[in-house]
């Protein structure tokens, strides 16, 4: 995912109001993860909703994104994979990591943390979202873009 652009249609397409006017106040190299879900339908029975497990990420410094389906919110190696691919697709050798209390992504937070070395690892406040803000923020352009290429 890249950051809002004025030039491109897409962009302006799929973003909402908010997205047009970001400001970057904590310079602080923080990389925000959490899961989410997205509402899918079965293949095989188009009227039986489904709940899709994503797990997202966003740096806080830049305003790149990455979002990526999981079989379900727990530590795999497949999550391990894709964030630290992203990590280093920003440039993030060194950050913080931050999570909500939620056992599976601290789970999976400390293990990139342990596997990459000079990243560590902090969690949000019980139920501030606040903290969280700039991942939360992300669930909606994310929904937007799931949309519109659907």
């Amino acid at each position: 995912h890249m950051p809002y652009r004025a030039w491109c249609p897409m962009c302006v397409k799929t973003r909402d109001r908010g997205d047009y006017h970001k400001q970057i106040y904590d310079r602080e190299r923080l990389i925000q993860m959490d899961y989410c879900f997205i509402t899918g339908e079965a293949p095989d029975a188009p009227s039986e909703k489904l709940l899709i497990p994503v797990l997202a990420a966003i740096d806080g410094t830049t305003g790149m994104a990455t979002s990526t389906i999981v079989e379900r919110k727990r530590l795999t190696k497949y999550a391990v994979t894709e964030i630290t691919r992203f990590l280093m697709e920003v440039g993030r050798t060194h950050c913080r990591i931050q999570t909500d209390q939620e056992n599976a992504i601290k789970a999976l937070a400390r293990q990139i943390a342990s596997t990459l070395g000079g990243i560590s690892t902090r969690q949000a406040p019980t139920y501030d979202s606040q903290s969280r803000g700039s991942v939360e923020r992300w669930h909606g352009p994310h929904w937007g873009l799931a949309k519109t290429l659907k």
